[in-house]
Formats: structure tokens, sequence, C-alpha cells
């Protein structure tokens, strides 16, 4: 329902904007071309693997979803690529392309380390804290549908389709901290996580003809993966991620 809300308040803005301008534009270009970048917020969404109440797996999977609730936060993501397409009619067009995608979470604690660590060059008598960041890095490869509503200089668009995700890195990337200094870093590869995957994505904005030869496309957009990126014995785990789309096209072979 709140999704919903959300969709019917992005389109409602989108054609508010639209609504404003009384720039009529009667060219079409067939083709279009042109670079895009989206940053935005990447969390995971869990699934809990079913398990018999009281048995070690169960308490061990109790303990993983309480620490996330407790520690884990949404992270920085953010896609930047190539993008071509062409326009079918005024109405429709079809896009694709190719992106390079950084997407990561993180988990924050308070640690205290012991007596055993004496001898380690720590203190003791302090709490520090450890960061431990999951960062997934992709190639996605997009099939987009967009449909542009009117034919003002400033149209409102919906944007729907999937990204085709090719994972090319996945790692942790672990940091000790004494108040906003760190003490110790490291990092490691995050292992059996899914090489393909497939994020369908939906967004509304619009799309600024800013001359006969060039647009300005300004899209939030939402997206979130089908399959499980880790499909574990305790859970399964998918990235979401949302974002702001901004994208500036030149548009060629003008339709007579």
């Amino acid at each position: 329902m709140i999704k919903t809300l959300h969709f019917i308040l992005l389109l409602s803005m989108a054609h508010l904007l639209s609504a404003n301008d009384s720039t009529r534009v009667n060219t079409l270009n067939r083709l279009y071309a042109g670079a895009s970048f989206t940053p935005g917020m990447t969390y995971r969404y869990i699934n809990s693997v079913k398990l018999p109440t009281g048995s070690t797996e169960a308490i061990v999977q109790n303990a993983i979803l309480s620490g996330r609730k407790q520690y884990e936060h949404p992270g920085f993501g953010f896609s930047a690529g190539l993008r071509m397409g062409i326009n079918i009619n005024s109405f429709i067009s079809i896009e694709t392309g190719a992106d390079y995608a950084s997407y990561s979470y993180y988990s924050l604690r308070d640690v205290f380390l012991g007596s055993q660590w004496t001898g380690s060059g720590f203190d003791t008598t302090k709490t520090y804290k450890l960061k431990n960041a999951y960062i997934y890095q992709y190639i996605n490869l997009p099939i987009t549908l967009n449909f542009d509503l009117g034919h003002k200089k400033v149209k409102a668009l919906i944007s729907t389709g999937a990204f085709f995700n090719f994972l090319i890195a996945a790692n942790s990337d672990n940091r000790l901290y004494l108040g906003h200094q760190v003490i110790q870093k490291s990092g490691n590869p995050i292992r059996n996580i899914s090489a393909f995957n497939v994020s369908p994505f939906l967004g509304v904005g619009i799309d600024w003809n800013i001359n006969r030869f060039m647009f300005l496309r300004v899209l939030p957009t939402a997206q979130m993966q089908v399959l499980a990126n880790i499909n574990g014995p305790f859970l399964t785990e998918r990235i979401w991620n949302v974002g702001l789309n901004a994208s500036l096209y030149f548009s060629f072979l003008k339709v007579k």
C-alpha cells in the first residue's frame, strides 16, 4: 500500500511539472544515446529458511536476525554507464546499455577488548567500534521500456524494465575504530554469491527537452533482485536499491 502511494505521488508530481510547461515539442528524433548516473541507497531483503524450533540451526538463525536488527544499516549504492535507445513513437521508447554498479550495506557495533589484548597495542579500558561493509560490484545490462506522457518541453515519464546483473566482485571491508581513527583495516572476499541475477525496476520522473538534439532525464527509481543473492542454510538474501537517476541524452535521425 505504501509503495502504491509513493508511486501515485511521484506520478502526480511529474504530471504537475509537465502541466505547468506550455512549450510544445513537435519534432521527434528516432535514435538517442547518452550517459546515466544513479546514486542511491542499498540494503538487503532477507527471507528466513524454516527450521525446526529449538534446533542448533534455528538458534544460529535467530542470532543472525537479531544481530541484523541491532547492527545493520543501509549503505551507499550507485550505477554509472552508457545508454542508447530508439523512439518507437512520441509515446514509447525502448532502451538498453551497460552500467557499472556498486551496492553496499554495513554493520556497526561497539567492541570491548579484554585483557588478552593488552600486549597487542589496544587500550583495554576503551570501547572500540567495528564496521563491516559488504560491497557487491556488478556489470548491469538494462532492458527498459519508457512511456512519455505529453508533447511539451517537460514531459512526465514512466520507466520500467529489468537489469541483468553480472557479478564481478564481492568483498567485505572491515575497520576497527577508536573514536574517528582507524586502528585496523582488512578486507575479505565474500564467497558463495550468485554470479547472475535479475532486478526488475520502476521509475517515475521527467524528460526535459533542452533543445532539438538534447534532453535531460531525472528519474527516481526502485529495484530489487528476483533471484537469491545468497542461498544459505539459514536465510536467503536479495539486494534492493532506491536512487535518483540523472541521464543526459543526445538524439538524432529526425523522423520525417
